[in-house]
């Protein structure tokens, strides 16, 4: 489900000041509420994710530093395309059957939501 609404209440978790907003969101028929939070603070949150993150951030600057030491001269990727709105990701999400904790779901997997309080 494309909604700029929602997309800008991930943007508002993404900023630099960031700002939660509580949310239900129906996914696959399910009620899921909890806070939208940013990615970073998502995949700080287990030291799996963050062990990803760590290998990510390597293989990221590896990839630079083979390009730099190339004289790579291909352009820029577009500094418009934003993907960190690809994912919702809640804290402290429950459904009606129990809590989920830490919770992240594609964008395109979401039906329908409604902001809470």
């Amino acid at each position: 489900m494309y909604d700029p609404l929602l997309e800008h209440i991930i943007d508002l978790a993404e900023a630099e000041t960031p700002a939660e907003a509580e949310v239900t969101l129906i996914v696959g028929g399910v009620l899921v509420t909890g806070h939208v939070i940013s990615e970073e603070k998502y995949m700080a949150h287990h030291a799996l994710t963050r062990a990803y993150l760590e290998a990510d951030d390597e293989a990221e600057d590896a990839s630079e530093a083979d390009a730099a030491d190339e004289g790579d001269d291909e352009e820029e990727e577009d500094e418009d395309f934003d993907d960190e709105g690809a994912y919702v990701h809640l804290r402290d999400a429950h459904t009606p059957a129990g809590k989920l904790g830490f919770f992240r779901v594609a964008l395109g997997d979401v039906a329908g939501f409604s902001l809470r309080g």
